[in-house]
């Protein structure tokens, strides 16, 4: 697979050089640096955009990783994901907002997309649409997640909560 990406310096500097050939692994925003970690690769946006598989990754009380499936979308700045107040990844993102999501295509097992990056806004503002858009988008119709995905009696305890991730580290491979 290959396809244009920038790319940071390896000196670390700030700011992108030009476009280069990409075929393998490409590392963006080489320490931490904003400029150059926003971006993801056209290559691989539909790896952020509704991947058929994603992973998300948070940091438990303890230090230990705790990964679980999600859904997710980019709107072109941040990663989206949705989860539910008092869930365990919620409770994690609020007390260390540092995250990675993994998403990748199982088609095509050597392709995929690791974004590390920030929780920077969790709000139930949005958070419903949000979920029903997402459920629409990998169903392929239109469907409320509470009623259509899960019984809708889930909507009297469970509360959405929508989360944005400003990718920081973003490592985009194909063999």
């Amino acid at each position: 697979m290959s396809g244009a990406v920038g790319h940071c310096r390896r000196d670390g500097a700030a700011g992108c050089d030009g476009p280069v050939r990409q075929v393998g692994t490409v590392i963006l925003g080489r320490g931490g640096r904003r400029s150059c970690a926003a971006l993801v690769p056209p290559s691989h946006v539909d790896l952020v955009e509704c991947p058929r598989v994603a992973a998300l990754t948070t940091i438990m009380p303890s230090g230990h990783p705790h990964t679980s499936v999600v859904w997710c979308d980019f709107d072109g700045e941040f990663v989206r994901v949705n989860t539910m107040c008092g869930f365990q990844k919620e409770l994690n993102m609020r007390r260390d907002p540092r995250v990675t999501l993994l998403g990748y295509d199982p088609r095509e097992p050597l392709r995929y997309l690791e974004i590390r990056g920030l929780v920077v806004e969790m709000t139930r503002a949005g958070a419903a649409s949000h979920l029903d858009a997402l459920a629409a988008k990998y169903l392929g119709r239109s469907v409320r997640y509470f009623g259509d995905v899960v019984p809708a009696a889930s909507a009297e305890f469970e509360v959405p909560v929508l989360c944005r991730i400003r990718p920081i580290r973003v490592v985009a491979s194909a063999w």
